[in-house]
């Protein structure tokens, strides 16, 4: 989103996340902004049952909870570093500051935070079909979206079944089951044990 060089010179600093790695947990004032160098983060609520209901990932160059920079309300979910990941983390103030002194980069901001409010319905619809294949079909084109090659079975998804199963909020089992329907379907492609979408 924003120039990684253009925050630096302003105070962001870097951070390193291990898989598992909580950035934020649901309840906290959020003082900083945060912008993924690389890696892939995920935000989740934790429902009335108790489980942890993934509802957006994020990776390169994209921000995390963006809108948090202007309010000074808890954070309604957690961010948790999906993959090893380096952040760009740059304290509240500094980033008002640095936005209020630049109305091009004002305007950006306010176009990304619309474009986030207008794509969250979808974005957050395979956690609302009870479809298996439906939802991890979601979630590999969550993990396409942003490359340049579209076509389909160019796509390598770098995830264990484990790591699917734990974002789909779907049990091993049921996760095989559908990535063997899915397969059926031509819809993904498996090649020594990589599966391709």
């Amino acid at each position: 989103m924003i120039d990684e060089k253009y925050l630096r010179c302003h105070g962001a600093v870097e951070k390193k996340f291990t898989a598992g790695s909580c950035i934020f947990s649901h309840g906290t004032i959020q003082n900083h902004y945060y912008q993924i160098i690389d890696g892939i983060v995920k935000l989740s609520n934790t429902g009335y049952d108790a489980k942890d209901m993934t509802f957006q990932l994020l990776r390169n160059r994209e921000h995390i909870s963006l809108y948090s920079v202007f309010v000074e309300m808890p954070s309604l979910h957690h961010a948790v570093a999906l993959t090893d990941c380096r952040i760009l983390v740059m304290q509240k103030d500094n980033f008002n500051q640095m936005i209020g002194r630049n109305k091009v980069l004002m305007l950006m901001v306010l176009k990304e935070l619309s474009s986030d409010f207008y794509y969250q319905p979808l974005k957050g619809c395979c956690y609302i079909t009870d479809s298996a294949e439906n939802k991890i079909e979601h979630l590999f084109h969550s993990l396409k979206y942003d490359e340049t090659d579209q076509e389909l079975l160019s796509f390598v998804i770098k995830m264990s079944l484990q790591q699917i199963s734990y974002i789909a909020n779907l049990s091993i089992k049921t996760v095989r089951s559908a990535i063997e329907n899915l397969e059926d379907q031509g819809l993904i492609k498996i090649v020594k044990g990589k599966i391709f979408f």
